[in-house]
């Protein structure tokens, strides 16, 4: 690669410095990015610099390359760009650089870049990725803003800040008043891909299963407690393991990531939703009752 013009080599410095002010600037505004509009491109762009500086990085090096994809499966195969590299993590994010006439016509993530050079010790790859609404070719007609409107509305009943501290009647309150706006959007699933109204159906899909757990089997926490103690001999302790082995099974995927204790309180992964009372209490004592004692019984944690 010939050595970057004035104007590429500012834009490469702005990529360096972390600086979307100066992206903004030095972008032009007749192009699309990545399929997407400049401003949701830099968007991207500026979650991604939070992540390289949250890991300590104060800037990104930059070494040149291209896309080493299979010619056969990818269009861009050997088409060149620029692999930035965190100066202390070592992570990284490869990109190719589109030029026409010393013009940057196009800036887009590649999976399978090449830098020309060997890189030692490189960390883990970043992307930069669009979702299905984001791009330009997307239909937006009035039925998906009204799914748009309908879905923010309903998480920005829960989401809030200061994050906001509820009980399980609250949360079912909240789940059987926006049922219909879920049934209307489609359930979510990890297969599909991410869409504007997503961080709503999959918050409503994580809440649905844990208030369920919650919910349905308080007498059954209730019980399975009172029948735990320290002193129970290895029959009983091995007894009550198989009386309650299926009520332990039943605790949802999601309850480890969207419920985790932190002092007398749960929160969600990200904190930004928190929980109390006594039924988080009771099951999540309950699931640690359980899993100490399979640990004391069997000597091994549970997989």
């Amino acid at each position: 690669m010939s050595a970057p013009n004035s104007y590429l080599q500012s834009v490469l410095s702005a990529f360096a410095e972390m600086d979307i002010d100066k992206l903004q600037f030095y972008l032009k505004e007749g192009y699309n990015y990545q399929d997407t509009t400049k401003e949701i491109f830099l968007e991207k762009l500026s979650g991604l610099f939070k992540d390289f500086r949250e890991e300590g990085n104060s800037h990104l090096e930059i070494l040149p390359g291209f896309c080493g994809s299979n010619p056969k499966e990818c269009d861009n195969c050997g088409k060149r760009g620029y692999l930035f590299m965190g100066n202390a993590s070592k992570n990284y994010i490869g990109m190719v650089f589109e030029l026409k006439d010393d013009e940057l016509t196009d800036i887009f993530d590649c999976s399978f870049f090449k830098t020309d050079s060997p890189v030692a010790d490189l960390g883990s790859k970043a992307s930069v990725y669009v979702h299905r609404d984001e791009d330009i070719k997307f239909n937006k007609t009035p039925e998906y803003w009204s799914k748009v409107n309908a879905a923010e509305k309903a998480y920005a009943e829960l989401i809030t800040a200061p994050c906001r501290m509820l009980e399980i009647e609250e949360l079912c309150y909240w789940l059987e008043k926006n049922q219909f706006v879920y049934q209307y959007i489609g359930e979510y699933s990890v297969f599909d891909s991410p869409m504007r109204w997503t961080p709503f159906t999959e918050l409503y899909y994580e809440l649905k299963h844990c208030t369920t757990y919650v919910t349905r089997h308080q007498k059954q926490f209730r019980e399975a407690l009172k029948n735990s103690c320290e002193d129970l001999t290895r029959p009983e302790l091995l007894t009550w393991l198989n009386t309650y082995q299926r009520l332990h099974k039943e605790v949802p995927v999601e309850w480890n990531f969207l419920v985790k204790k932190d002092g007398e309180q749960y929160f969600n992964s990200t904190k930004t939703l928190g929980f109390t009372g006594a039924a988080f209490d009771r099951t999540q004592a309950f699931i640690t009752r359980y899993e100490t004692n399979y640990a004391l019984f069997f000597g091994d944690k549970i997989l």
